[in-house]
């Protein structure tokens, strides 16, 4: 799991009587205390050992939405309070070996191998064969509000329009792969099969054995716990198989380690697609440049590479795409937003916060609200979110790009369709 959001996906797997809402630790074994499920994927059965008691439930929500851009989601947002809880049950948790257990109005969806301290936010996928009302209705119940009344419905998002893709050529694979490994973010090109790790791996290897055969893990990590630990290593997004239906598909594979050496290895699933370039994508014009950043690190400071960031004109002209990226910075920083009373803040004379100012109205009142010379995080999420999730349509009004001399509309009305324009998780999830 990537630091970088915070952010959990999970795939809908099986079913069981439950919870609206439910999220507990899994136990190594029958007790008191303890229930036996069944979780399920398209490959095979998995027998877990299930803590009764919460970690959260429903209570501990903020609120919940169906999630417009992409279909069959879920966007949840934990309350101070459940926030403080997950985090807390996390951070002392045994990254690459404990496991949690959601279960989502009686169905179980996935039991996620912990790899970082989880924040308050979080993506439920899998509903695909949920209509938006039957979405609605669920996201309601989640965060404790009461049912619409009968015969009100919700208003569910335009048809999303056919975009047009290829498929990125292999110079451009390679290119985007080298940009990945830079940030610290290790891929694999193809998913071998268990045939083929049965081949080249060995109970009883070493971990520095392992990494001389397949390279780096994803996320590359160099700090295992004690001597019990895995590598993940995960299919690139251009090369994994075309998915139109989402189900759940081999995504890569897992090792791992016992006292140091090698005790075994699995397959990972995932329902992503595989990842095309659109045709006639918007190109950005607004000249931004980035810090140097290594995702994989443990103490990654998010909120000083944010501030880091150059732009040599705030005041530029943008179109969407430019909008949709600085947007996305904000959701990169929902992971930054603490829980514990020691709230995060940005310098709000940043270059970013500038072009902020610029174009959306609501961050250039948060600036003059500034106490010191800094802004909480957690209201500059909470003022962009509402944009990133199409609760409000982004900002037309005197941000025009002039091309060819004609004024041009910068924003074209609520586009949630252009997936990669959205600001949207680093990582899907697996089932393990």
């Amino acid at each position: 799991m990537k630091p970088i959001l915070a952010i959990i996906f999970f795939a809908v797997a099986s079913v069981c009587r439950g919870d609206t809402l439910r999220i507990s630790e899994l136990a190594d074994a029958a007790g008191e205390g303890v229930e036996r499920m069944i979780l399920k994927t398209e490959t095979g059965e998995e027998a877990l050992f299930v803590k009764s008691k919460a970690v959260l439930g429903y209570s501990d929500v903020k609120q919940a939405w169906p999630q417009h851009a992409f279909d069959g989601q879920i966007c949840v947002e934990l309350n101070e309070e459940g926030g403080k809880k997950l985090k807390e049950t996390t951070a002392r948790m045994r990254y690459g070996r404990d496991r949690l257990a959601i279960i989502v109005d009686g169905r179980l969806i996935s039991a996620p191998t912990v790899q970082t301290t989880l924040g308050s936010a979080f993506v439920i996928d899998g509903f695909h064969d949920k209509e938006f009302r039957d979405l609605d209705d669920l996201a309601r119940k989640m965060s404790g509000r009461p049912p619409r009344p009968e015969g009100e419905d919700p208003n569910p998002p335009n048809p999303l329009p056919k975009l047009e893709t290829v498929p990125f050529t292999e110079e451009e694979y390679q290119a985007n792969k080298a940009m990945r490994e830079k940030m610290g973010i290790f891929q694999i090109d193809a998913v071998p099969t268990i045939e083929d790790l049965n081949k080249v791996l060995r109970k009883g290897m070493t971990g520095k054995e392992v990494l001389k055969i397949f390279g780096k893990p994803y996320p590359a990590s160099d700090k295992p716990h004690d001597d019990n630990f895995d590598f993940i290593y995960h299919i690139a997004p251009e090369k994994r198989p075309d998915n139109p239906k989402r189900k759940m598909l081999p995504d890569g594979f897992k090792v791992d380690f016992f006292d140091g050496k090698l005790s075994r290895w699995s397959h990972t699933y995932g329902s992503a697609p595989r990842e095309e370039k659109v045709v006639g994508r918007q190109e950005p014009t607004l000249k931004v440049v980035l810090p140097e950043i290594d995702f994989s690190s443990s103490d990654l400071d998010l909120v000083a590479y944010v501030e880091a960031i150059v732009v040599p004109d705030p005041t530029h002209n943008v179109n969407n795409r430019d909008l949709w990226d600085l947007i996305s910075f904000a959701m990169l920083l929902s992971s930054t937003i603490q829980v514990d009373g020691n709230k995060a803040t940005m310098d709000a004379d940043c270059d970013y916060m500038k072009t902020l100012t610029h174009n959306f109205p609501e961050v250039d009142a948060l600036r003059k609200e500034a106490k010191k010379g800094r802004v909480s995080v957690e209201k500059l999420y909470n003022v962009l979110s509402l944009y990133a999730h199409g609760e409000k349509e982004l900002p037309t009004k005197s941000k025009r790009l002039e091309q060819g001399g004609v004024e041009q509309s910068a924003i074209a009305p609520k586009p949630k369709s252009e997936d990669e324009e959205k600001p949207k998780p680093e990582s899907e999830g697996s089932s393990h």
